[in-house]
């Protein structure tokens, strides 16, 4: 090789090797080099709606000794709670206990949890002279059991613990209900159960086999049956699509359309209460395929006028834009009395479904999931208002809230009410107007804001933008480059906020729409989400993750997908094809908040 040749390649590669280390989507496939990456498996892939049971053996479990109190034991044989005297002492043992949830799909809807405890062969139950009768606890702090002893044993609440009623012989064993403890776990944080007396007074005891006793069949377990959520009964008209929280008839539907949206949250003004104006709107929508959730007039709800709105919803019932019924906003912000507020609404809601059968909405603030339990029977979707972008703050600054937000609408609505949720995430900026003080979100946060909550079985996303294009000016010396005086108008830059949605949602919408493919094995581990959807239409495999951190993560995907060897990134400038090795891995470096999809290749 010549010496002008040499410096050509030379310079050739270190370009290449400056252009990877600059763009943080590389992939590094190099499966050996596995340091503080995070193990993903996609495994037996199940449709959603479908069930699952898992059998857990405990991760760890311990005791706590008065006597003892600066003593960890995290390999006694026994899971006890008892108190008696020791060489005329007398104290109480309390255990602990903790089982990994993890490899419970992050869409899972628990049916059951039953936590069962085996007699100890070796020491049996006693109610000499007090009663052995105990509780079983939520644990509230993190705990190890090589360190756990009485003086720093970890808090625990009351809330839906399980009583056990004094054993009625020596050798009985428990089986409990613990469905309400782990449905807290998942929302709370999993922190394991602890278990003492009811009355801690001598002579009682309580003694179950741990997971150290050498017997495995006496060992703990807990079994979860469950359902994978987002199935058939958790369908909304709009699953996986783009959509508009904006006002009714003032916009322009055409380039509504134009932009990938396909439904719309339709509130209005009392001008716009009747026919002549609503009717040739939702006749233009229905021409142009844009579905309609009409709003429910606010003074009729507010003033319990069943009257007037028997009257709005025959009016309107047959109009074929329409889709679903959006009955309140926000019942928290309306400075009106809640209690009123749920009657009116209950009311409405009756006489609505006596009347139609499509689904009701009402919005409520990501903030408040109280409220969102407490109205469950007064909507069939719930809808989360998510706003967390403002002036002076970086970007992914509010994301910690935005999955706040999401968590408390999986588990309220989707979970605990048994209702889908969709999202309204933040689509506008700074109006020195209306005063207020929130930025256009940026590219990176407006798709994490999107892609998290339907990896998080939200069924749609459903912009707000003030009014469609409420000039959302930017600032004199804006640090956010971003910032346009409209979102979706062509000539400013916050356009880029929206546009790259509208070619991602309408190649994914079929596969999102058809819901998730999950398993009993975990794909959701350490901050990262990961799963995969499947297009109907053209039998194309997606797979989606999102980074829930704000650190840079490297996630090891194991796949279990028969016939596919290869993934090819999407939706951006480079499109790399990565090979799978012979375990179906690969894995991806991912920026804080990305999102990253791939299609599967054979």
């Amino acid at each position: 090789m010549n010496r002008s040749k040499f410096i050509y390649v030379v310079i050739s590669l270190l370009f290449l090797l400056i252009f990877a280390g600059c763009e943080a989507d590389l992939i590094n496939t190099n499966m050996e080099n596995t340091n503080q990456q995070e193990t993903k498996k996609i495994d037996a892939l199940v449709p959603l709606g479908s069930s699952g049971t898992l059998t857990l053996s405990p991760a760890q479990d311990g005791r706590v000794f008065e006597i003892e109190p600066d003593d960890a034991a995290d390999d006694a044989t026994y899971f006890a709670s008892q108190t008696w005297t020791w060489s005329g002492k007398e104290g109480s043992v309390r255990s602990l206990l903790q089982f990994n949830l993890n490899s419970l799909p992050s869409n899972a809807v628990v049916t059951n949890a039953w936590l069962y405890l085996y007699h100890h062969p070796d020491i049996s139950h006693s109610s000499q002279s007090s009663s052995n009768a105990s509780y079983l606890e939520r644990v509230t702090q993190s705990w190890n059991a090589g360190m756990a002893n009485w003086n720093n044993q970890p808090a625990v609440t009351t809330t839906n613990r399980v009583y056990l009623s004094q054993a009625t012989s020596s050798t009985q064993d428990y089986t409990l209900n613990v469905t309400a403890m782990i449905n807290d776990m998942r929302q709370y944080g999993n922190y394991g159960m602890r278990l003492k007396l009811a009355t801690e007074s001598r002579y009682a005891r309580m003694y179950f086999a741990s997971s150290d006793y050498t017997n495995s069949a006496y060992h703990p377990k807990l079994v979860i049956t469950y359902t994978l959520g987002g199935g058939e009964d958790s369908a909304t008209p709009f699953d996986g699509e783009l959509g508009l929280y904006s006002f009714a008839v003032n916009n322009d539907v055409a380039d509504i359309v134009k932009h990938g949206i396909t439904f719309t949250i339709a509130y209005h003004d009392p001008k716009y209460y009747n026919s002549t104006q609503l009717d040739p709107w939702l006749d233009e929508c229905a021409a142009a395929g844009l579905k309609v959730v009409l709003q429910v007039p606010a003074v009729y709800v507010n003033s319990g006028n069943i009257t007037a709105i028997r009257t709005f919803i025959n009016i309107f019932k047959n109009k074929p834009a329409v889709v679903g019924w959006y009955l309140y906003d926000e019942p928290s912000s309306s400075g009106l009395n809640l209690i009123d507020i749920w009657i009116r609404c209950t009311s409405a809601y009756n006489a609505i479904k006596a009347l139609d059968s499509k689904p009701m909405v009402i919005c409520f603030n990501h903030t408040n999931k109280e409220e969102m339990g407490n109205f469950k029977n007064c909507y069939d979707i719930a809808a989360l208002d998510i706003y967390v972008c403002f002036r002076g703050e970086g970007e992914y600054a509010g994301m910690s809230s935005f999955i706040t937000g999401v968590e408390n609408g999986q588990y309220i609505a989707l979970k605990e009410a048994g209702k889908p949720y969709i999202i309204i995430p933040q689509a506008f900026g700074w109006n020195p107007v209306n005063g207020y003080t929130a930025r256009l979100p940026t590219d990176g946060e407006s798709r994490f804001m999107h892609y998290y909550p339907i990896l998080r079985s939200a069924s749609a996303a459903c912009n707000w933008s003030l009014n469609y294009c409420l000039k959302s000016l930017p600032l004199i010396k804006e640090a956010y480059p971003w910032s346009g005086t409209t979102w979706l108008t062509s000539d400013y830059p916050g356009e880029k906020v929206f546009m790259w949605r509208r070619e991602e949602f309408a190649a994914l919408q079929p596969a999102l729409a058809a819901g998730a493919l999950g398993s009993g094995v975990p794909y959701y581990t350490n901050h990262v989400l990961s799963q995969v959807f499947r297009n109907p239409n053209t039998g194309i495999y997606y797979l989606i993750l999102v980074n829930e951190s704000g650190n840079t993560v490297s996630a090891l995907e194991d796949l279990n997908v028969p016939g596919y060897t290869r993934v090819q990134s999407q939706f951006d400038d480079y499109h790399w094809v990565i090979n799978l090795d012979s375990s179906q891995r690969f894995i991806a470096n991912l920026r804080p908040y990305q999102v990253m999809i791939f299609k599967l290749l054979p």
